[in-house]
């Protein structure tokens, strides 16, 4: 572990580079020793850290680590003067040992937990990818089912910490659940490939060479004129959940 100390443009007699020398290591074993990271860093060899002075009016103090390659390990706000840690980011997932550690305690965890059997049934076959959401602070155990995929969050006893102590269900979500613009662009697509499909409007744009598709959804059912200019030349009634063409209109007849 190595601490590095931040100190700028700043011209400093030596005592005064001492004190902010002294200060910088106080943060730094404040920050590493706090629950928050103290399991984090015995977990990756060579990691190091980097402590400065904010200079906001609060005394606060940013250490950041990272691992022995450079990439980040996570942040934390410290007052080495008070002993205070007030806040953290991880920045880093976890590693193949730490993974280990974890995995049964909550794969154990989920399996017993009612709301998730309740969406899942029994989970005795699944494959599982364990994490930790550094922004929300929450453990995540996605159950692997292809396109039906769930993901399980997890709350830590205390917060945003990785710990196994004093677990709570979270919530559950479908991770592979397109987003509504996607929901959309396929729907939108699907519904006009089904009314081209249908042999009357094949046969009303047949000689068109430039036409466009234009689409109202009335809940379940869309409309999709297709126009050449100004001119309609075909309606459709489209249902999106049957996947059925209700009736057809064309120009002229």
């Amino acid at each position: 572990m190595a601490v590095r100390v931040t100190i700028g443009l700043t011209v400093c007699l030596l005592a005064g580079c001492l004190a902010l020398a002294q200060s910088a290591e106080q943060a730094t074993q404040l920050a590493s020793r706090h629950p928050a990271f103290a399991e984090v860093l015995a977990a990756r060899d060579g990691w190091q850290a980097a402590a400065y002075d904010t200079h906001l009016s609060y005394g606060n103090w940013r250490v950041q680590f990272w691992h022995q390659n450079g990439k980040p390990i996570g942040w934390a706000e410290v007052n080495p003067d008070e002993g205070i840690v007030y806040g953290w980011q991880y920045q880093t997932g976890l590693n193949d040992a730490e993974r280990n550690i974890v995995r049964e305690p909550l794969l154990a965890f989920i399996r017993d937990h009612p709301e998730v059997q309740a969406v899942t049934g029994s989970l005795d076959e699944d494959n599982f990818d364990i994490g930790f959401h550094n922004e929300r602070g929450l453990w995540t155990v996605q159950i692997k089912r292809g396109a039906e995929a769930v993901r399980v969050f997890v709350r830590p006893g205390e917060v945003n910490v990785r710990t196994l102590e004093g677990l709570e269900f979270s919530h559950l979500i479908f991770p592979n659940v397109p987003s509504f613009d996607e929901w959309q662009a396929a729907t939108e697509a699907e519904v006009i490939a089904l009314a081209f499909a249908d042999w009357d409007v094949a046969q009303a744009l047949r000689e068109v060479d430039t036409w466009r598709s234009e689409l109202a959804q009335n809940g379940e059912v869309w409309q999709i004129d297709f126009v050449a200019g100004e001119r309609l030349l075909a309606t459709a009634q489209v249902d999106a959940v049957a996947k059925a063409v209700l009736e057809v209109s064309v120009a002229g007849n």
